[in-house]
Parts: C-alpha cells; structure tokens; sequence
C-alpha cells in the first residue's frame, strides 16, 4: 500500500468513527483522502455520489467560505464545465472539471460493509436492528460469532455495551478514546474481540484486504493513548456488593465490571470516561438498563454513603465540604437511582428529622437488590470506611 493511501485510508476511518454520514464535495473529499484513492473508493461503491451540484469549493486557502461557481466548459470535450471565482476579486484560479467533478460524496455503509466481509471473510450477511445499540449493526458471522461494525466514538454507554456482548467480535475504525481497561478486557483471545480496522486495514487496486489475525511479529506498537496496563495479580480494588465488601485484583475486576447489565445498580470508579466521569448505570422496573456519567464529587459520595453502615447528616461526610453534600447527592442520586414518589427511592433513602434537625441520607436497598459499587483502595477517606 502506497503511503499516500495509507495515509488516506487512515483519515477515512477517522471519519467513518467521527462523522459516519459526513457528506462533501469530491473536491474536498481529494483533499483530506487523495485523488487516488477516492477515485478507487468510488470505483468500489465505498463513496457514493449524492448531489450534482452547481458549485466548485474554493482551493486556494485564501477564504474557505468562497465557492466558486461552475460554467459550461469550451476548450475540451472531457472537461464540461469549468470554476469561476464567484467574488469580485477572482482570488480563484479557473479549474476545467470532469463531469466526476460535480458531484458531493457521501460513505455507502453497505457498500463498506460488503468490502469487511468480502476482506474478512464474514459470511451471513447484515442484521437489521439486531445490535441493540445506535450506529452499531451486525454484518455477519466470523468463526461461529457474531461480528459488530461500531462507527460510534467512545462513549460510556458504548463501554458498557461493548464488555457485555459476550462471544464476538467488534469492529471499530479506530476506537479512540476507549479506556484501557476496556481494551484490555477485548484484548485478542478474549471472549469479546475487538479488531481496530485501522491496525489491520489495507488497499491496494482491488479494493480493501486485511491483515488479520495479526501474527505476534505483525503486531503493531500500541499507541500512548491505547497502550494496554499490565494486570496485576495483587489486589488493587474494592468491591462492595450485598453480600459484603472484598478486594480484588484487576482481574477479577475486569470480570465483575463486563457484564454491568446485571446489576441493578452499577457504580464503576476504576474505568474512568474520556471526560474524567465515572461509568455507571441503573435497572429500571421494566429490566431496561440505563448507562450514566457521575462526576468524582458525586462517585465519591455515593461511595461513602454505601460504606456506612448507618446514615450519614451532611457534616458528616469527608469526601466533599459539608456545604456542598446535599446538592452532590441530590444530583448523583437522580442519575443512579429509582424514584418510587416524591420522597420514596429505591436505594438511597433521605430521612427527615422531627425536630428540625437536618436530614440525613442511607444507603438502603431492599432485600434481593442486585448492586455492585468498585472503588480503588483507599480512595474514600478512613472516616467512612467502616465495617459494614
């Protein structure tokens, strides 16, 4: 694969990932992927054309909100039409346009679909609404499991969808921005396996072939931000559930946390989001699972409050300033948990005082609630860690 296709086909999965229904002009579409290959990526159905458009965009870089406007073209029967600059100052040079020339350029998903199979070898075909997630769809089969196309940036609940697929593997772009620790859990050889198409994806006049399974020699460096951490075996977090608390090692934490759909209440403080938010999520009555974002100051919070064994009054917690409990937990309890009624939740309870007094919160959940809270070691003040 020449470097300049190399270098383009890298910036179409960046797309793909980033902007999958990103229409432009094939003026554009040259710039940032390189005439060569556009020119096979249209010869493949993977660019479609969408709009004969009037309108030719400007290249010299002088105003990128010129467009400059197309005319019947006279010099030469293979150029129909030629770009005149439509401002004042005919800052743009005229370009002779092949009728190729006229149109804007969208990604076919089917079109790109059949070439991962065809380079693959997935076989089965497509699966309407089977994935159960947006911008996700399942293509087919590859050694008896299923296989995802997920051009969808990392998000929370992308994580979380992606280490509870059980037998399959996924394909992503790039997957920038997904945590380690989900990359380690979808490491190769793992249950769920997940393959970077920009790690094993080539071209060449053909079309598309990949390089996969990668051998350990063809096995590409890992980048800064998707190296994946060395699993220690000594315990490194805590897990405190129904039955009691324990620690565990990053093993048995990447076991726990890969089904979180299982849990009625779900709080994950290790595999942090891009933005610095903690994964969670929460059942409803009807067993749907919601995925949500909690800030540290309202992660924390809720882990001291499950801690206790008994309620806590705002001056009480040593996570956060006093001043600020109530408000923290009002919104973390809002994100995490069920309300039944105005003043009835499922889980975190606020008690009122007869006297006056200020009210105070509990963590308790009624009998037979599935919950699971993972935190790091020592990452709640001692005040709180009592013994449950």
């Amino acid at each position: 694969m020449s470097e300049a296709n190399a270098f383009g086909l890298g910036a179409l999965l960046d797309i793909l990932e980033r902007e999958p229904h990103l229409t432009m002009h094939v003026a554009l579409w040259q710039m940032r992927l390189g005439a060569s290959l556009v020119s096979l990526l249209r010869g493949r159905g993977i660019l479609r054309e969408c709009d004969r458009v009037d309108w030719y965009p400007c290249l010299s870089g002088l105003d990128k909100k010129c467009r400059c406007k197309t005319l019947p073209g006279r010099q030469s029967p293979n150029h129909p039409a030629v770009s005149r600059c439509g401002r004042a100052s005919d800052t743009c040079r005229p370009t002779p346009l092949t009728e190729s020339d006229l149109y804007t350029l969208t990604i076919s998903r089917d079109a790109l679909v059949r070439e991962l199979c065809h380079a693959f070898g997935v076989t089965g075909g497509v699966m309407a609404g089977d994935a159960g997630f947006a911008e996700v769809h399942r293509i087919g089969t590859l050694q008896e499991r299923p296989v995802f196309l997920a051009c969808v940036p990392a998000t929370t609940g992308f994580e979380f969808w992606l280490v509870s697929r059980g037998q399959a593997f996924v394909m992503v772009p790039i997957g920038s921005g997904l945590s380690d620790v989900t990359r380690a859990h979808c490491a190769k050889g793992r249950p769920t396996e997940l393959i970077s198409l920009e790690m094993v994806l080539e071209v060449n006049d053909n079309g598309l072939f990949a390089k996969w399974p990668l051998e350990p020699d063809d096995e590409p460096p890992s980048r800064p931000s998707h190296s994946v951490p060395v699993l220690r075996e000594t315990p490194a977090y805590l897990a405190i559930e129904a039955k009691g608390r324990r620690e565990i090692t990053s093993t048995e934490y990447l076991a726990l946390s890969s089904s979180p759909v299982g849990y009625d209440l779900f709080l994950d403080m290790i595999g942090v989001t891009k933005g610095g938010g903690c994964r969670a999520s929460k059942k409803t009555p009807d067993g749907a699972v919601i995925p949500v974002i909690l800030s540290r100051a309202e992660a924390v919070v809720i882990v001291e409050l499950v801690l206790a064994v008994h309620s806590m009054r705002p001056g009480e917690f040593r996570s956060v300033a006093a001043i600020h409990v109530v408000k923290i937990l009002e919104r973390a309890r809002h994100k995490l948990d069920i309300c039944f009624g105005r003043y009835e939740w499922r889980a975190i309870q606020t008690l009122r005082a007869n006297n006056g007094g200020a009210k105070a919160f509990q963590f308790r959940p009624p009998a037979g609630m599935n919950w699971l809270v993972v935190t790091e070691l020592g990452a709640v003040p001692n005040a709180a860690m009592r013994s449950r």
